[in-house]
């Protein structure tokens, strides 16, 4: 992408927070890559295609916690929660999908105004999503850096 498309990009941007009062472009950077979208024309359907890919992401992190599979790295990282924690886990795994679920609605059918609307309510939970699964992937990785193996890491072995 040449750098007049990403200045490009930048200034359409500028002109619909503007006029809807959208969130800082550099967050939007800095956590989605809003700048690598290619073309200006439907800017906001291509933001919201940014977040639900980030939404994706972390629905993947999260699912094998709440059903993992008989997998040694779903096994080793199930154990890393209790059920108080798991319970957590579902409420934010609820919330992402809940978020999911009106990005595919949008991409049915999308006008500007839902698109903001939606960029908006998700800019409000944003940094708590991102701040509850930043804490996940830090207990993930402890879980795999302490020492030893369990013979019941395995999981079933048919």
């Amino acid at each position: 992408m040449q750098e007049e498309d990403k200045k490009n990009i930048r200034k359409r941007y500028e002109e619909l927070k503007s006029r809807y009062s959208l969130p800082a472009f550099d967050a939007l950077e800095s956590d989605f890559g809003i700048s690598s979208i290619e073309k200006e024309e439907n800017l906001l359907k291509e933001i919201r295609k940014k977040i639900e890919a980030k939404l994706d992401e972390f629905a993947e992190i999260l699912s094998p916690l709440l059903q993992p599979e008989p997998l040694i790295k779903d096994m080793q990282e199930y154990k890393a929660f209790n059920d108080a924690d798991k319970k957590k886990l579902f409420d934010l795994y609820r919330k992402i999908m809940l978020y999911k679920k009106d990005a595919v609605l949008l991409s049915i059918e999308s006008n500007d105004k839902a698109e903001v609307s939606f960029i908006n309510k998700f800019d409000g939970e944003w940094k708590k999503i991102k701040e509850s699964v930043k804490d996940v992937v830090l207990r993930l990785k402890d879980a795999w850096g302490r020492e030893g193996y369990d013979e019941d890491d395995r999981g079933y072995m048919g």
